[in-house]
């Protein structure tokens, strides 16, 4: 029996100061600890970052820390020692200046994994299998009636969250499955939360350029991006015992959508040379 390990990964979004034109962003932190953890259970991983030009991970594989610095899917990551995945590690990293939010999560976590970690990548791209996202059937997407939502929030919350924000898909995930709600949507911003957790490129090939609201429950079946091409269960696997539909049936049924496999141009980060870092 497979067990699914379930992470959230929280984002703390503050209030940014507007900075002067002439205003240099640093391009290093002031400070910063990175230190191997050994002691947090597997499967707790937060990520903070605030304007203040701090930032925060614990119990991070360095994976995922590339992929927050370099904005990009687990997919979009090749090669690399086994270790990038079953290491974990906590970083605290300060800045003398009040930074974006954007600026800390980017550049300055960039030089500080190359710097830390000695990582060096290059990009290309490759002809990878990918998901196409499709509509199936005409009627079941509608556009959107919501006349007044949430301004922009975190794209991940915790199960039995009610907000909201607009022209976003939140993912929320508990023991049982999981819930993709959104108000104001695009097919678009669908597509980058299925390739989230399908572990899959998921091309955008449908045909419906209006906003939309969704609210679907899908189970924890292949949500973890290592089955098949498709992401999913074989559709001979039995059903779970709460009944809650996969992805694959969802989809179709409540909003007339559906996923193909297929093979298409993906670009990727290929690592290089990574090293442990120093402890300090």
């Amino acid at each position: 029996m497979r067990t699914a390990l379930v992470f959230v990964v929280l984002v703390i979004p503050c209030v940014v100061r507007a900075q002067g034109q002439n205003e240099r962003l640093p391009s290093n932190f002031d400070v910063a600890s990175v230190k191997r953890n050994s002691s947090t259970p597997s499967g707790r991983m937060t990520f903070q970052a605030s304007a203040g030009g701090r930032l925060t991970a614990e119990n991070m594989p360095l994976r995922l820390l590339i992929q927050r610095a370099y904005d990009v899917r687990p997919f979009q990551i090749s090669d690399g020692p086994s270790w990038i995945d079953t290491e974990r590690y906590d970083i605290v990293a300060t800045a003398d200046a009040v930074v974006p939010e954007k600026h800390v999560v980017g550049p300055m976590l960039r030089a500080l994994l190359e710097d830390r970690f000695r990582l060096k990548l290059h990009r290309e791209t490759r002809e990878l299998p990918v998901l196409n996202l499709t509509q199936k059937s005409s009627g079941k997407l509608m556009t959107s009636k919501t006349v007044d939502c949430a301004d922009a929030g975190p794209t991940v919350s915790p199960a039995g969250s009610s907000t909201l924000p607009c022209h976003e898909v939140v993912l929320s995930i508990s023991p049982t499955g999981a819930r993709l709600r959104g108000e104001q949507a695009s097919t678009g911003q669908l597509a980058i939360t299925l390739a989230n957790i399908l572990g899959r490129p998921v091309i955008d090939r449908t045909a419906f350029g209006e906003q939309f609201d969704l609210d679907v429950e899908v189970s924890l079946d292949g949500l973890d991006g290592i089955m098949d091409v498709l992401g999913i269960r074989s559709a001979a696997a039995p059903a779970s015992d709460n009944m809650i539909p996969s992805v694959l049936t969802a989809l179709p049924e409540q909003l007339g959508l559906k996923l193909t496999a297929g093979k298409g141009p993906v670009e990727v980060l290929v690592i290089e040379h990574v090293r442990r870092p120093s402890e300090n």
